[in-house]
């Protein structure tokens, strides 16, 4: 078997954990989003969804800012936004064409 880049394992090792996964697609799916509806789309506690946003932004994948949350019952309150970045697509691309083989 052909070697694979032991950064692409990494990533997918990162990329690949299930919490982690349905952050993925769902900020894939829907776009920018804080906190509060990453963890009511996942199902997952909110202090699980901040470590593994976390471990997402340190790998590269994920880029936040904080923005005013746009919500009648947010009153102005800041929240940070979440964004994927090309890593993420860049990975997805490379994992998908290495599996196709």
């Amino acid at each position: 078997m052909e070697n694979i880049n032991s950064e692409l394992v990494k990533s997918g090792i990162i990329m690949l954990h299930p919490i982690r996964l349905k952050i993925l697609r769902i900020l894939e799916e829907k776009g920018e989003m804080y906190i509060e509806p990453i963890a009511e789309g996942t199902g997952v506690d909110r202090r699980l969804i901040s470590f593994h946003l976390g471990v997402l932004q340190n790998n590269g994948f994920l880029k936040s800012a904080f923005k005013v949350v746009e919500e009648p019952h947010s009153k102005g309150k800041a929240g940070r936004f979440f964004n994927l970045t090309p890593k993420y697509e860049e990975t997805k691309s490379k994992l998908s064409d290495f599996l196709k083989r």
